[in-house]
């Protein structure tokens, strides 16, 4: 029993902060979070006996998200907080998994640790990890394809061959990106044909089965999904069109700083625990003129790119904001509720700062271990296969309409595993990764339960407004997911972002021809302040308590 725990003792750990996480956090309240409600609905209707459709919202394959989330709620019923907690345990698996990755290719359990935390507590990561977002199932999903890659290409398991294209068929009946991982796999076979012909033909077989069922799939969803379902059809977009060329270096463009800015920002602490035994040994001058260099490069680059902000993490609010006020047209140029001035500007500097160090351990590891890359990127196949999933998903990154910050999230990962190869090389020094590291779990961990505990007071005041005057999702705007959900019944979610139809209002702030009706106070830790959310009311409308 010792020896047991002595062995697992950085998997307790993992789970012994993971726990003491979420009981900080208090990720409770029957409600839905961000696209929760969107595929909430599906499930019901698996609990229902009903015909599959993954609902006219998604706009991904949803297969594996969907039957993850049902096999919960068969066994305890249906809740919000059963499927958040579906999410939990994909996420922590994945960490585990991430976990045990790392200390394979580093050999160091306490640095494989850091990097497992680093994933962990990205803000994106972790507020995305408390609700039931595609997001976590889909990174959960690639680590375990990642980690049966990794397996085979070890001791040439046939076990971890079939593994990868199983992982690999469940990532893409999450979401269409899933092609990434087995492509990329089938590349690096072909590419190291000399070696283990049997997984080419393997994974030719298995690619064509993936595409086959892909298809099948889709023709299914045409015979159950309206013509204006957001479901996105594999084959709208090709190489061939004129359309694919112009919408890639169009957002080459527009995303190629935001898509550098996330893909490298969040996995910082991380890579600065070789910040400085890589710069060991570098002459004082070659120093001065290295960082002087990336300073100004970064500076022409991103200085006019603010800090990602984005879908997830929005101002000093960790989470999305969704109310008529943070997204309707009519209030597109209102500031943040939560806007903090000083705020972003020490996060533009910090990240101006960051980005240089980064640039400076990349070129430094680079010049000085170039030979080792060189030969290492096509002798080592994870390493290959690491870089053709990071420049598959850049590319898809590229083409894709929609575009939020929760989407680099695979970006990160990867980043996170080449990272790790630079032990191969040098020492870590733990203290500047692990001083970063604590301050970004302080944002996820504050932020997210801010999230929690705001939407809680929106949830509260909406079940006053049913209660004391039988105001539901029909005369009442507290925002998308109150309105998309409308119990779990059809709905127009988009009528949120109009007033017109609505008695009454639950956001931050008043808007013209409503009045202040009730108020609901909460304490937020990120920022530390009091804040409150509020219910107004038409001026057309007498209410009494």
């Amino acid at each position: 029993m010792k020896v047991a725990i002595t062995k697992y003792n950085y998997h307790l750990a993992l789970l012994v902060i993971f726990v003491l996480a979420e009981i900080v956090v208090q990720p409770f309240g029957d409600f839905p979070l961000n696209d929760d409600w969107a595929y909430a609905k599906p499930v019901i209707g698996m609990l229902n006996g009903q015909k599959f459709s993954i609902g006219e919202c998604p706009a991904m394959t949803l297969v594996t998200h969907l039957v993850w989330g049902f096999v919960f709620v068969k066994a305890g019923g249906f809740s919000f907080e059963l499927l958040r907690l579906s999410t939990m345990v994909a996420s922590f698996i994945g960490i585990v998994v991430l976990f045990s990755m790392l200390r394979r290719i580093t050999s160091s359990s306490l640095l494989s640790f850091v990097g497992a935390l680093t994933y962990l507590f990205v803000p994106m990561y972790f507020n995305l990890t408390n609700t039931y977002m595609t997001d976590i199932t889909f990174s959960t999903i690639l680590i375990l394809g990642v980690n049966s890659a990794m397996g085979y290409f070890q001791n040439g398991s046939k076990v971890h061959l079939i593994a990868v294209y199983v992982f690999s068929f469940m990532l893409v009946f999450t979401r269409q990106y899933g092609i990434i991982l087995p492509f990329s796999f089938l590349l690096v076979s072909i590419i190291q044909k000399h070696e283990r012909k049997l997984a080419l033909w393997i994974g030719l077989v298995s690619c064509a089965l993936i595409l086959f069922s892909l298809k099948q799939y889709e023709a299914y969803l045409h015979t159950v999904l309206p013509d204006y379902a957001s479901y996105k059809y594999s084959g709208e977009i090709s190489p061939l069109q004129s359309k694919f060329w112009i919408t890639l270096f169009k957002n080459i463009r527009d995303r190629h700083a935001t898509v550098a800015l996330q893909s490298i920002i969040y996995l910082s602490p991380f890579a600065m625990v070789f910040f400085f035994p890589l710069l060991r040994g570098l002459r004082f001058l070659k120093l001065v003129i290295l960082c002087f260099v990336a300073g100004a490069l970064v500076f022409v680059v991103f200085h006019k790119e603010p800090f990602p902000m984005g879908n997830v993490l929005s101002n000093v609010n960790l989470g999305t904001e969704t109310f008529y006020e943070s997204l309707s047209q009519e209030t597109v140029n209102r500031l943040p509720h939560t806007r903090s001035e000083t705020y972003e500007r020490w996060c533009n500097r910090s990240m101006l700062l960051g980005m240089t160090a980064m640039l400076v351990l990349i070129s430094v590891f680079l010049w000085r271990h170039r030979s080792i890359v060189k030969q290492g990127l096509f002798s080592n196949p994870l390493r290959l296969m690491l870089v053709l999933l990071f420049l598959f998903y850049t590319l898809l990154i590229f083409v894709t309409e929609s575009y939020f910050d929760r989407y680099h999230l695979p970006l990160i990962l990867i980043g996170i595993l080449m990272v790790s190869f630079i032990s191969k090389v040098c020492e870590p020094y733990l203290m500047p990764g692990v001083t970063v590291l604590i301050l970004m779990s302080y944002v996820s961990m504050a932020g997210t339960k801010d999230y929690f505990t705001l939407q809680n007071k929106k949830w509260e005041a909406c079940a006053f407004l049913q209660k004391q005057h039988g105001a539901g999702p029909d005369i009442v705007n507290a925002g998308y997911e109150y309105n998309g959900w409308n119990e779990s019944k059809p709905s127009a979610w988009y009528l949120f972002l109009f007033l017109k139809q609505y008695h009454y209002l639950v956001q931050y702030s008043p808007e013209p021809g409503f009045r202040l009706y009730r108020s609901y106070e909460f304490q937020r830790y990120f920022p530390y302040k009091r804040d409150k959310i509020n219910i107004f009311v038409n001026d057309s409308i007498k209410t009494y308590d």
